[in-house]
């Protein structure tokens, strides 16, 4: 079998360095970049096995002759250099042409040696040659076509070391996700070990590499300064701080805290600039495994992780101990590291930005983009930094799609509820926008409260700076409000225009969701929800909210206990709540007094009155109606139905007079609201001279008959 044209490469392909050249001495060819000098360290792993399987196993070596074709390049690439004299000829050429190769970073990491080089060399090469995998299975009686540990030792180590020689020498490589093991059973010492590909890619200096899953490299040059960061000029000089921090025997991890959409990669990237490094952005901490390291190291970054956690929870990163570097976790408000996470870290909580920092972000998101209502957009949309940007970009594009030459606050608003949706879908819906606050027929005193309501919301970031020192202190962007009422009388009907007058969607919370039978869950699942939602900046809206709030017990079994603990973690949740949340009750006697004290408003949404009631018939009806006013009037004296079940009973009589193809008439509203009063068994004071002709056989029809003495 002819062994050139498989091997030309290493005699074709590889030129003299540019310190070969000027010395005029070394007796070695290369490329002088990354992929020539791995090319090297492929052959000289390919000679050191074609020398060892000569010497033990002749009749191998015969029935492989491309190992003599190794040889015969190795002959032209360096010509007189004995295999032995290999390892440390290309040492020799990365100390002074390839300090800045992938791998030879590595190799400084963490103190490699020269037969732990081959080992990688020779696993790669199995990657790289698929005759050398056939050789390798041959060799190794079946299995993997990749060298065992046990074949590397006897390749590599000297034949009176001493056992476990082999496992010490790859040890370092699998825990710095150079090299892995393909399968992790049966005897240690028969496992094979191969490289990943995408870390062999890296470190071969792939002109494209593709990363592993879960990770990606923001490049320094694309990263932004500490003074570009819009944060107030005090935060921004603790952050220039940091990197001093960080030098070797300081903290080893930077706990990035902060709220769900902010940009802790650009404060992260910016951190990495400041020390020289890009960014190993490594999106969930549970899949990246080792193979951090290796990507770490091979590219100088500075890993940065992102976990997602709960109350109570830790997060335990990838083992960093083969990176000599720091490492930075990006961290809710909640949770942190694990206690047997190696070494120390600091803490930074990334600051909600005001109006100043939020104006900076949006004119530097919105670049040379026209704009109206600039102000508008920066007050009402109270978003964190990394969210604001998504939301920029979508808004230029909704405003295309419009063919509207400038930005508007409603592209805006549109905008930041795509970029909603699927963060709360499954926990909260999101209600339809009322249409104006005729909708809602309430006493003035209510209405009244509703309207400082809005005030509130709409100014709530600025209400700290207007109290003194002590009423101040602690006061944050939160609004609570707590609706009371019987059922239908209108109170999430006033969360929809409350929501609508200040521009904010509004989600009502599915506790069906929420609420969960294992200890704990209820808790995280609430603490997600509402993290999300100030993160939004959407009206969240806990409708029948007393099965969260009810009052806390003595404590007589586990399951008081578990209660109580739920009712105690919401009080402080709704305390430090950054949001606007409303919570809906018709039982307010069974929510816990503290609720009600940390309420910004409490609005109270009783039963209609008659000219109440008479409001809502005339605002339910069509515009097309043919009921006689007359009978309005008396259904609004005799009939104590709420807001709800005038709607329903309304509804009830259009799709009757629909099927009829006729306008909806007194007939056809007095059949309505028999079906209305059906599902409550309930009963009105209407006689049977009040109305016309009433239907035989309902239940209106029956109490007519009973109140008449038996007409009908």
């Amino acid at each position: 079998m002819s062994h050139e044209p498989a091997n030309a490469e290493f005699a074709t392909a590889l030129r003299p360095s540019p310190a070969e050249r000027a010395t005029g001495t070394a007796p070695l060819a290369g490329t002088g970049d990354a992929a020539g000098q791995m090319a090297l360290w492929l052959l000289a792993a390919a000679l050191r096995l074609a020398d060892w399987v000569e010497a033990t196993l002749p009749a191998l070596y015969a029935r492989h002759p491309h190992l003599a074709g190794f040889r015969a390049a190795a002959a032209q690439v360096a010509p007189g250099l004995p295999t032995a004299a290999w390892p440390a000829r290309l040492d020799a050429r990365e100390r002074t042409d390839g300090a800045a190769f992938p791998m030879a970073r590595a190799v400084a990491a963490l103190g490699l040696s020269d037969a732990q080089r081959l080992a990688h060399a020779i696993a790669a090469l199995a990657e790289e040659d698929a005759r050398i995998g056939a050789l390798l299975v041959e060799l190794q009686g079946g299995g993997d076509p990749y060298p065992s540990i046990e074949t590397l030792t006897r390749v590599l180590c000297a034949p009176d070391a001493a056992l476990g020689a082999g496992w010490d020498m790859v040890a370092p490589l699998l825990d710095a996700g150079l090299l892995a093991e393909t399968r992790t059973d049966g005897p240690r010492a028969r496992r094979c070990l191969a490289p990943v590909p995408a870390v062999w890619d890296l470190a071969r200096g792939a002109a494209h590499p593709d990363l592993p899953a879960g990770m990606r490299l923001r490049r320094r040059a694309d990263a932004p300064r500490f003074d570009a960061l819009a944060y107030r000029p005090a935060f921004r000089e603790l952050l220039a701080r940091i990197p001093a921090a960080l030098q070797p025997g300081g903290a080893r991890y930077v706990l990035l805290r902060h709220m769900p959409g902010a940009d802790a990669e650009e404060v992260a990237a910016a951190l990495a600039r400041a020390l020289g490094r890009d960014l190993l952005v490594a999106n969930r901490t549970t899949s990246v495994g080792r193979s951090v390291t290796a990507v770490a190291l091979l590219t100088d970054a500075l890993p940065f992780f992102t976990c997602d956690l709960g109350p109570g929870e830790t997060c335990e990163p990838p083992d960093l101990s083969a990176w000599t570097g720091p490492g930075i976790l990006s961290l809710g408000r909640d949770g942190g590291l694990a206690p047997e996470a190696d070494g120390a870290a600091l803490s930074v909580s990334l600051p909600f930005p005001g109006p100043t920092e939020r104006a900076r972000a949006w004119t530097a998101a919105l670049g040379s983009h026209p704009v109206e209502g600039f102000d508008a957009i920066r007050d009402r949309f109270q978003l964190p930094l990394g969210h604001l940007r998504r939301v920029v970009s979508a808004a230029k594009a909704e405003a295309r799609l419009n063919a509207r030459p400038a930005v508007t606050p409603e592209d805006v608003r549109i905008a930041a509820r795509a970029l909603g949706r699927e963060q709360l879908d499954g926990l909260a819906e999101l209600l339809p926008d009322g249409v104006g606050w005729d909708e809602l027929v309430v006493p003035e005193p209510t209405r009244l409260l509703l309207n400082e309501l809005a005030a509130r919301c709409a100014h709530r970031e600025r209400l700290p700076d207007r109290l003194g020192i002590t009423s101040g202190h602690g006061a944050g962007r939160g609004v609570r409000a707590l609706f009371t009422g019987p059922s239908g009388t209108g109170k999430t009907l006033a969360a929809r225009l409350l929501g609508a007058e200040i521009g904010k969607d509004v989600y009502r919370v599915d506790l069906s969701a929420v609420v969960d039978k294992y200890v704990g869950e209820t808790e995280k699942r609430l603490n997600r929800l509402m993290s999300r939602a100030e993160a939004l900046d959407v009206v969240l809206l806990l409708d029948e909210g007393d099965g969260l709030m009810a009052r806390r017990t003595d404590v007589r079994s586990a399951n008081d206990r578990f209660a109580n603990l739920e009712t105690n973690y919401l009080l402080q949740r709704l305390e430090t709540h950054e949001g606007i949340v409303i919570v809906t009750t018709n039982m307010p006697e069974g929510i816990d007094q503290a609720f009600q004290r940390r309420m910004d408003v409490v609005v109270p949404f009783p039963r209609p009155t008659a000219e109440a009631r008479l409001a809502l018939w005339r605002t339910h009806l069509p515009p097309n109606h043919a009921v006689p006013d007359a009978l309005l009037m008396r259904l609004a004296a005799r009939a104590p139905l709420t807001g709800g079940q005038v709607r329903n009973a309304v509804r009830a009589a259009a799709s009757l007079a629909l099927a009829e193809t006729a306008p909806l008439g007194e007939a056809h509203l007095m059949r309505g609201l028999d079906r209305e009063l059906q599902k409550t068994g309930a009963m009105i004071g209407i006689m049977p001279g009040d109305v016309g002709a009433v239907r035989p056989g309902t239940a209106l029809a029956a109490f007519a008959a009973a109140l008449g003495g038996g007409r009908s």
